[in-house]
């Protein structure tokens, strides 16, 4: 949000206030629930003629860790399955959107940096409207993670700022998360 110059939705995000939302994206929670609890039940999960088959998957698995002098970085991952990140996008939005954003990088930066090295990052677009699936593959590098470190780099700076410009609380330090 920060880098989109969305301020107020990225401190509102910051502060885990709950954005307003609309049909379009009830929907999309609600496919990705049902995502998540077929995959803690089935260790499977079929979207549109694919099957993927889990060996040790942890849904919403949210890692936390301290980056630099002043950040926690903080991810949820929708589904982590041994050394491959699973991401799960719903809606009309182009595959190439999600494939050339920082997120998947963010994560792979956050997990070497927590210890658990992914190979891979999977992106699975349903396109519930369409009844169409595609997917797309990240393979982690370091010029993957080196990219995602520069973004944080680039606007970490003017987040810090804003939040001391303005007197709202900082939390800093991983200890109560």
């Amino acid at each position: 949000m920060w880098s989109k110059g969305r301020i107020e939705e990225a401190v509102n995000m910051y502060f885990h206030r709950l954005p307003k939302t609309n049909v379009f994206m009830e929907e999309g929670k609600d496919i990705h629930n049902k995502w998540a609890d077929t995959i803690a039940k089935e260790k499977k999960l079929t979207v549109g003629q694919t099957t993927l088959v889990f060996e040790a998957p942890r849904t919403e698995h949210v890692e936390v860790v301290q980056y630099g002098d002043l950040f926690d970085l903080k991810g949820v991952f929708d589904c982590v399955d041994k050394d491959t990140l699973y991401e799960w996008k719903t809606g009309t939005q182009d595959l190439s959107f999600y494939m050339n954003s920082y997120q998947v990088p963010i994560y792979f930066l956050l997990s070497e940096i927590a210890g658990h090295r992914l190979e891979k990052g999977v992106i699975i677009l349903y396109n519930q409207y369409e009844k169409k699936c595609e997917a797309g593959v990240i393979w982690n590098s370091e010029e993957v993670r080196e990219s995602a470190r520069n973004f944080i780099d680039s606007i970490a700076p003017d987040i810090y700022q804003y939040f001391v410009d303005n007197g709202l609380p900082f939390d800093k330090g991983v200890k109560d998360k």
